[in-house]
């Protein structure tokens, strides 16, 4: 029995004060963590009458009214982007990141119970999330797609290259973003009530219903700093020909590599003491 409990203290307590994660743990576990993405899908929209639906109503109507909002831009092309299709070329991105992080927030504070029931990699929570806010991003691109068709609007189909480095990237930022808001939680469930507003706020601080030029050039590279603002404009130009890049790739980049390792490193050094503080 001493074995036993040596053992398990041994995998909740890190052995030095900083260490990589066992990742090959989380992938040995990974049957779980695609069970527990689906399963929290499943739940969001059971309850409600038009069920899953909802995953592709809420990115149409979270659009039309940010084009209402900003109505003064609603009837002006964008480089040549229709209005409707630059609104919901943002949309689709930012879509990933607001159902993210209040589920990566809420998550950990509902799986808490079983931290001292059952070992599981608690990385594998913020990782689910994770996978879950994929799958609704998945269907927002889809319909993306099939509204610009509607539209008429013209999509750089040859620049599909880059899709797997964009999805990287947006992954990356949402690792770190999703870890960092389990870290958050665990130190104050304060941040499950103010977060949320930040996120309200980010609608108009990204770039997501009008153009990045309309930022002042001094003010930009610090723009830039926020990931998912590098995101919206890399994921504009890789959909429509006409659309002038004007990001600095390297800056989001940097910040979703640097938010995602700092994440990783944080989050396994307090691992071992969620068992207390949840």
């Amino acid at each position: 029995m001493e074995e036993k409990n040596d053992h398990t203290f041994k995998w909740l307590m890190p052995e030095s004060n900083w260490q990589w994660p066992h990742l090959t743990e989380v992938w040995q576990y990974r049957s779980l963590c695609l069970q527990l993405a689906l399963k929290d899908f499943r739940i969001r929209y059971q309850q409600s009458l038009l069920g899953p639906a909802w995953a592709v109503l809420n990115p149409v109507l979270s659009t039309l009214i940010l084009i209402v909002v900003f109505q003064r831009m609603a009837g002006v092309a964008i480089d040549g982007v229709k209005p409707y299709a630059f609104a919901f070329s943002g949309m689709v991105v930012w879509t990933f990141f607001a159902s993210l992080i209040p589920e990566a927030l809420n998550g950990m504070l509902a799986a808490s119970p079983l931290f001292r029931k059952i070992y599981f990699p608690k990385l594998i929570l913020p990782v689910s999330k994770m996978l879950n806010a994929s799958i609704e991003t998945t269907v927002s691109f889809l319909l993306f797609l099939m509204a610009c068709i509607w539209w008429q609007q013209d999509l750089q189909w040859t620049a599909i290259l880059h899709l797997p480095l964009f999805m990287v990237m947006a992954l990356l930022t949402g690792l770190g973003l999703a870890l960092w808001a389990s870290i958050l939680v665990v130190l104050s469930r304060d941040f499950v009530h103010g977060i949320p507003h930040l996120i309200r706020l980010g609608i108009f601080v990204c770039p997501i219903a009008y153009p990045i030029s309309l930022v002042p050039p001094q003010w930009q590279t610090i723009y830039f700093l926020n990931p998912v603002t590098g995101l919206i404009e890399y994921f504009r130009w890789i959909c429509f020909p006409s659309y002038d890049f004007v990001s600095p790739v390297w800056i989001s980049l940097t910040v979703a590599i640097v938010s995602s390792i700092s994440g990783l490193l944080v989050f396994t050094k307090i691992e071992g003491r969620l068992n207390d503080q949840m």
